[in-house]
């Protein structure tokens, strides 16, 4: 759950320096910290967004995301805090060593979104880490939204290699999660909820060449038109089945009816 004073949300408390990892009213917890630290190399949350502006700074290694095309406005859906697709807006991270560099997803990662789903009517992008010297789709990922209502992720060069998560349910806010290992032989899997599933065709074992910078609402498929993003997370690492569900835990307390 959330710490607040009044209408304020605080993601983490402290007594002089040190973080306090809960905070409780008699029997009743009302803060806890982040569940999920180690190997945490972006961490964007609709929540540490100022209100207005054009920058959005994650909260792991304070990366600046600048807002490009129609700005994405910023609302909130059943209390939690979010950015409104328009068909338009999207986010992107500067290039280089002091920017997308740090987040490196050409080996292992865990990628988590959390994302409002209100159907598509064609196949947009939500998150792609852009090419630089290749086809935009072939890279160290390109997430795409389906008008399925399932997401594809492409990696790689030349033969690229795909997999897919889990279906979304329109109307409702879910967690869809893929997590890749390896750097040259690689398997993926989706996040189901449970457990994770394998869901992946290894096309190619050439190691994946570092891309450029982090997009997060649009991609070589295109803008994406409808939905609200509330959450985007990004791990050098696979975490475990237990790590997922104590993520899911914590964003349940703030994302109502989370799948």
């Amino acid at each position: 759950m959330a710490f607040k004073i009044g209408s304020t949300d605080f993601t983490k408390a402290y007594l002089g320096s040190t973080e306090i990892d809960n905070i409780q009213l008699g029997q009743t917890e009302v803060y806890s910290s982040f569940p999920v630290g180690n190997d945490l190399k972006l961490r964007l949350e609709a929540a540490d967004y100022s209100g207005s502006g054009n920058t959005w700074t994650d909260s792991a290694q304070s990366l600046t995301f600048t807002s490009s095309g129609t700005q994405t406005p910023y609302t909130t859906i059943g209390g939690a805090s979010c950015f409104d697709f328009n068909g338009s807006g999207y986010w992107s991270s500067a290039a280089g060593a002091s920017g997308s560099n740090l987040v490196d997803m050409r080996g292992t990662f865990t990628l988590i979104i959390i994302y409002y789903s209100q159907g598509i009517s064609e196949r947009d992008s939500i998150f792609e880490k852009a090419g630089t010297s290749y086809q935009s789709y072939e890279q160290e990922l390109a997430l795409t939204m389906e008008p399925s209502n399932r997401n594809t992720y492409y990696r790689g060069k030349s033969n690229y290699s795909y997999g897919y998560t889990k279906t979304l349910t329109n109307n409702r806010w879910n967690l869809m999660a893929i997590k890749s290992e390896g750097t040259t032989v690689r398997t993926g899997h989706y996040w189901s909820g449970s457990a994770w599933v394998s869901d992946y065709v290894n096309r190619g074992n050439n190691a994946i060449t570092q891309a450029g910078a982090i997009r997060i609402g649009t991609g070589y498929a295109g803008p994406m038109e409808s939905g609200y993003l509330g959450s985007v997370l990004v791990y050098d690492r696979a975490l475990t089945v237990a790590e997922m569900s104590s993520l899911f835990t914590h964003y349940s307390g703030i994302y109502n009816n989370l799948l």
